[in-house]
């Protein structure tokens, strides 16, 4: 399609490119939110609380350690303490003080949802396989060393900008257990700042110095309280460097973006994609889709098109004066051809499919059968598609293949022992039999005189020929006739292909050539149309 046509564009167009892509776009926002519903219901919801500590450095003594820490970078000095606070010394103690006796993968069972739950019992079959080849002495070990790594892996230590404040934060699925880890981590750091306390102590003034045996009491009273929640930050801060501000509280809402929130984003980004590919899927579909395509591509005048039937309705109309689209579609096209053949001077014409699965034949049929009754023209149809005859099986003609047009090609027969009365004003000859290749038999004279004698009695006669693609039938056949009419169908042939196909009769130039566009769809409902 030219720049032109892309600037004349409408929102008409746009949005029909999106309906007629829509089972794709569906499929995507249905894949998409799908993906995110199933991937939201694998992360079990977290809470997070923190404590908020103050680094002081000022000890009982001036050991060089806290000498380094007080005149130390502040930032430097913060990022060693969040370090010590991971350190194995303070995890295990803190592990030991929660008394949590179960794996993580079963503790994590109790708050996931039922489709990670069935992810979970996997893996939790899998270590209880391999415990049960452990002794205790070993299943203790591995339970102990798993909790070590999965409360390490939930501690996250913050600093606060130009400050000597940084926070203490712990993950966990129960928002009460988040706080309670929260604040044993932030205490068990204190103790072990403690204990570095205690040994430079000793190490100066003995085991037996009243500021050695005060500081050891503090130490075993917050070892004893450890499991215990505090009752006040006073309780919390101690004489240690590090000083607790802040004790953890129990988290209300748990970590992350609300689900409704993210299942409507991807609702969105769904649609947006959704819509992408449709447009993408649109300006690399090559076949034709519309009247204006045709007539930009093939510089082809178009008469009108044929609406696409509904699923499960024949594709041959039963009553011509219905008021389906479908029967509409056909009745307006039946007054088009009859201005555009009147205007032309046509009284015999081709009527050619382009390809083999255009599934023409039935709209030939509807075409003849309204110009017949509806607009009272006397009408042949003669059925020259020798490769895939249809004719008798559409109307219904018994034993009408055995005689046909073939047969009086050859000179066989009369030409009134082929002729078959479907009603008043349609009469059709079907292909008959032959074993002669058809273009001999339509250059053997006997075409042109069936045509002349014809022409006599009918208002227009009307040949079904063989699809363009695959014969040449249809360039000899037009060298006879008034006109010729390829019938496209939407959305399944190639531009290319159709350009190469129908160059040899626009080069032979033999009376009128137009085009019928059939099988025809509108993706967008009417009631949405007839509003933007």
């Amino acid at each position: 399609m030219d720049e032109q046509f892309d600037q004349d564009r409408t929102v008409r167009d746009y949005i029909s490119v999106i309906f007629r892509y829509k089972i794709m776009v569906i499929m995507t926002v249905i894949a998409v939110v799908s993906f995110v519903f199933v991937a939201l219901k694998m992360q079990t919801p977290e809470y997070v609380a923190k404590t908020k500590l103050l680094i002081s450095a000022e000890k009982q003594i001036e050991a060089p350690y806290y000498k380094d820490l007080k005149n130390d970078n502040k930032v430097k000095g913060v990022l060693t303490q969040a370090e010590i606070v991971k350190s194995r010394p303070v995890i295990e103690r803190a592990v030991q003080a929660a008394k949590q006796f179960e794996f993580p993968v079963s503790y994590e069972l109790r708050y996931s949802s039922p489709i990670k739950k069935y992810f979970l019992d996997i893996q939790q079959k899998r270590l209880k396989e391999e415990l049960n080849n452990m002794s205790l002495a070993e299943r203790e070990k591995i339970l102990k060393y798993k909790l070590e790594m999965d409360l390490r892996r939930r501690v996250e230590v913050d600093t606060v900008r130009d400050t000597n404040l940084f926070t203490i934060s712990v993950t966990d699925y129960d928002p009460d257990n988040a706080a309670r880890l929260a604040n044993m981590v932030s205490r068990a750091y204190i103790i072990y700042d403690l204990e570095q306390q205690l040994a430079e102590l000793i190490l100066k003034y003995g085991n037996k110095h009243p500021i050695v045996l005060q500081l050891n009491d503090t130490i075993e009273k917050l070892v004893s309280t450890l499991p215990q929640d505090p009752k006040d930050n006073i309780e919390a801060i101690g004489p240690a460097s590090v000083k607790i501000i802040e004790l953890a509280t129990p988290p209300i809402n748990p970590i992350g973006s609300s689900k409704v929130f993210v299942l409507a984003g991807a609702f969105i980004m769904s649609v947006i994609l959704g819509s992408v590919l449709a447009f993408i899927f649109h300006y690399s579909d090559q076949t034709i889709h519309s009247p204006t395509e045709i007539e930009e591509e093939l510089h082809l005048p178009v008469i009108g098109y044929a609406e696409k039937r509904k699923w499960m309705t024949s594709n041959v109309l039963a009553d011509i004066n219905s008021l389906s689209s479908y029967s509409l579609a056909f009745q307006n096209l039946s007054e088009k051809v009859h201005i555009a053949f009147k205007k032309n001077k046509i009284q015999s014409v081709v009527i050619v499919p382009a390809t083999k699965k255009d599934d023409s034949a039935a709209v030939i049929v509807n075409l003849v059968k309204i110009l017949s009754k509806k607009l009272n023209h006397r009408v042949l149809l003669i059925d020259a598609n020798f490769r895939s005859p249809s004719i008798s099986r559409l109307f219904k003609l018994e034993n009408a293949q055995m005689v046909g047009f073939g047969n009086y090609l050859e000179n066989k027969i009369d030409k009134s022992k082929v002729i078959h009365k479907v009603d008043d004003n349609l009469h059709v000859i079907p292909t008959g039999v032959t074993s002669r290749n058809p273009i001999s038999l339509f250059e053997g004279g006997q075409l042109k005189v069936l045509i002349d004698e014809a022409k006599t009695y009918y208002d227009l006669v009307v040949f079904i020929a063989a699809p363009l693609s695959l014969a040449q039938d249809t360039q000899v056949l037009s060298e006879y006739t008034d006109g010729t009419v390829l019938l496209i169908k939407e959305g399944h042939v190639r531009k290319q292909v159709l350009k190469k196909i129908i160059s040899p009769i626009k080069a032979k130039g033999s009376g009128m050539f137009s085009v019928i566009l059939h099988n025809r769809s509108f993706p967008v409902p009417k009631f949405i149309y007839d509003r933007i």
